[in-house]
């Protein structure tokens, strides 16, 4: 399935694994809206696209654990220059 853009919805949401299930298209950009968001894991999917530039608001965001997107970040440096929050504890 795909992560669905309704999740805006779950705006106290501080953390969201969903770590190996098999989801397969884009990170939806309303994963922006997500404000109190802590830690992502999306790993061990199947998505694809680019890590949507929405989520460039999630400053409270420290764990991002994300399948290798499109090629659009080389290095986890790279993400951390896009959110700063994330510092040492981003992983492909």
């Amino acid at each position: 399935g795909t992560i669905p853009s309704l999740i805006d919805n779950l705006t106290e949401l501080q953390s969201l694994n969903l770590k190996s299930n098999l989801l397969i298209g884009n990170i939806p950009g309303t994963m922006g809206d997500l404000m109190r968001l802590r830690e992502l894991d999306l790993s061990f999917n199947e998505l694809t696209g680019y890590i949507p530039v929405e989520m460039d608001t999630l400053t409270n965001l420290s764990v991002l654990r994300v399948p290798k997107l499109a090629g659009i970040f080389e290095t986890s440096y790279d993400l951390c220059i896009f959110l700063p929050s994330l510092r040492n504890n981003t992983e492909y």
